[in-house]
């Protein structure tokens, strides 16, 4: 069911006083973009589409730009309450098509949307709950991020050791003016560190609300004077901030096919058969999920991170976990992405993996006794207990490797951004480090 019309959008703009409208879109590194149109020529945009030169990557990971033509989506359309409350600002975001037509190569949103209709196809929907973390810096005095925070509280700290309370407060009224449904919010582990989790939705609109949660996030801290970030290891001693995605599979009347009262663990063959596929693909998944060379310094032993691949009920060091919220529900959490990550292709890969794990009819592992017992993570790992990727370089390379998420993404997709993460890796081999001169200067 649509939420608006063309017809009742351009009404709403009117009453509202909305003076300007930013058109937004996905880049590949998952970054929201958009240009801003007077709301004067909203009908044009939503009847014609609005064409702009957009960035192509190539594949030798250069960008060249070319005409794209923004074709907005009218179910995306909303007001935003942090921007002046006369001659307001709304936003739809877009999908993207040539100039011929057919959709952009490397729109993202169409990526999941294909993934989409190819579960619905086979009688599935993907439900996805996001649970953000997130730091909070201090500005400096001319404005700038800085790594600074008085902050010292740590997890479920009140104020005045909390000093976010206010600010995630302010966040989740602008979040909720905007339909959404925030779960919870609360101080983290490390000092100037939150989480925000917000109620599960379909995955396209999820991936949408992912994109202005950030925005969201971003624009009110700065009002409050902190720097809102997503970066995976900010601090070098301080644990560091992931992207907790809670999953369940449903069918088209809405009931979780992941639940099995008389499954082990109340989980059903198909949601085992889900889950294998996630750990058989999550190789090439982290490199999507995972992005920045930084991201792998949080998924780092005794850093509260899930580096082990395997699943439990209850380890927190496994980067799945299955959970039931009550009779008839059953919940898969992803642990190890984080918030830089595309939440469009991290979503239509997660989804493309439990799908081939599906149709392959892959068993459910073996929950590993193992990981329930008092074991430092590098005494798993000598067992034999495999780890997700330790570098965004192994990452690539499962990527690479992966039939079956390379068809998700295609050539025009994984090339480009293979090259674009591999020139990445070689700059940062490039770097002399703080700590390189400090260990081995004077040694050697």
């Amino acid at each position: 069911m649509e939420k608006y019309t063309k017809k009742q959008i351009l009404e709403l703009a009117r009453e509202e006083d909305v003076e300007f409208v930013r058109l937004q879109f996905c880049d590949l590194s998952g970054k929201l973009k958009n240009m801003a149109i007077l709301a004067s020529h909203l009908e044009e945009a939503l009847e014609h589409g609005w064409v702009f030169e957009g960035q192509q990557w190539e594949a030798e990971g250069n960008y060249f730009l070319k005409k794209i033509r923004l074709i907005p989506d009218p179910d995306t359309f909303e007001i935003l309450p942090f921007r002046p409350q006369t001659g307001k600002v709304a936003r739809l975001i877009c999908d993207m098509e040539e100039m011929d037509g057919t959709p952009f190569c490397q729109d993202s949103r169409k990526i999941l949307r294909d993934v989409v209709a190819r579960a619905e196809s086979m009688g599935y929907r993907l439900l996805v709950a996001p649970e953000y973390e997130f730091f909070l810096f201090d500005l400096d005095d001319q404005g700038q991020a800085t790594t600074q925070t008085y902050d010292q509280g740590n997890c479920y700290d009140i104020g005045p050791r909390d000093r976010g309370e206010n600010v995630r407060r302010d966040i989740i009224e602008n979040l909720g003016d905007m339909g959404f449904d925030v779960l919870c919010s609360y101080h983290e582990f490390s000092p100037g560190q939150h989480e925000i989790d917000f109620k599960h939705a379909d995955a396209l609109q999820t991936a949408d609300r992912m994109l202005t949660f950030k925005m969201t996030l971003k624009a009110v801290a700065k009002t409050h004077g902190y720097h809102a970030t997503f970066m995976p290891k900010p601090l070098e001693h301080a644990a560091g901030s992931g992207l907790h995605l809670r999953l369940a599979l449903v069918d088209m009347e809405g009931k979780n096919l992941f639940f099995d009262a008389a499954g082990e663990h109340k989980i059903s063959r198909l949601g085992g058969s889900f889950m294998a596929g996630l750990e058989e693909h999550i190789g090439g998944i982290t490199a999507f999920g995972n992005p920045l060379v930084n991201s792998y310094k949080r998924l780092q032993a005794d850093m509260e991170a899930p580096i082990l691949v395997g699943w439990s009920l209850d380890c927190t060091d496994t980067f799945l976990q299955y959970d039931s919220e009550g009779e008839g529900d059953m919940w898969l959490e992803l642990r190890s992405p984080d918030g830089t990550s595309n939440p469009y292709l991290t979503l239509a890969l997660c989804l493309a993996a439990g799908l081939d794990g599906i149709e392959k009819e892959m068993e459910l592992p073996k929950e590993n006794e193992i990981l329930r017992h008092s074991m430092s993570v590098e005494e798993a790992i000598g067992l034999g207990i495999r780890r997700v990727p330790r570098n965004l370089e192994i990452a690539i390379r499962a990527l690479r490797s992966d039939e079956v998420l390379g068809k998700v993404l295609t050539d025009q997709i994984l090339f480009p951004y293979v090259t674009v993460k591999q020139k990445e890796c070689d700059a940062y081999n490039k770097i002399v480090t703080d700590w390189e001169i400090r260990k081995y200067l004077e040694i050697y």
